[in-house]
């Protein structure tokens, strides 16, 4: 075979691989991002979401993952309902984050789960639990968090048109509760230490 028989070959092989690779669609990008995460430790999150969700696997999901920072986790637990409700499928930068309203839902791939926005006075919290690290990793496509702790099942946006109902208010009920505790032992060190 000739050198250019060689480079026609391997261009014809290159095409075919990348139309083989490429036909895969955004829901199944989604179904492959969740699978993954569910059967990785959270600390490696990050690069499993990044590599799953890669245009050399195919189409790429605008979204936004949380990672939690917690290490209660078992090294995996399988659990693709907690792997889907920590992705958003909407591509959300810290600042886009900001601009949310204040019990204002964003959907998860976890279907009829929804995070709900604390964003007040008092501080910027998603289903009550704090982002720790900011744009971990942003690309046009993709963000990446941090948060405190895993997100839970809660199905609290629902089809409630972006009210509260009694397990969004319990949610946010907690959050503040957090957070007047943690004032309380701020203001104890504060004037104990004077």
């Amino acid at each position: 075979m000739t050198r250019n028989g060689v480079h026609l070959l391997l261009a014809l092989a290159a095409i075919f691989l990348t139309a083989g690779v490429t036909a895969r669609s955004v829901e199944e990008t989604a179904s492959d991002v969740i699978d993954t995460l569910a059967h990785t430790p959270y600390v490696d999150w990050s690069a499993a979401f990044i590599s799953t969700n890669s245009p050399l696997r195919g189409e790429v999901l605008s979204s936004t993952l949380f990672i939690p920072r917690s290490a209660t986790r078992p090294t995996t637990v399988h659990d693709r309902r907690e792997a889907a409700l920590h992705v958003v499928p909407e591509k959300l930068d810290f600042d886009a984050l900001l601009s949310k309203v204040d019990g204002s839902c964003l959907p998860t791939l976890f279907a009829g789960h929804s995070i709900r926005v604390l964003n007040s006075s008092i501080g910027f919290f998603l289903d009550g639990v704090k982002i720790v690290e900011h744009d971990l990793y942003v690309d046009s496509k993709m963000a990446i968090h941090v948060v405190e702790s895993p997100f839970i099942f809660t199905p609290h946006c629902g089809d409630h048109g972006g009210s509260l109902d009694w397990k969004g208010w319990a949610i946010t009920i907690t959050a503040l509760a957090i957070m007047c505790s943690a004032l309380v032992v701020w203001l104890n060190r504060k004037f104990i230490s004077c």
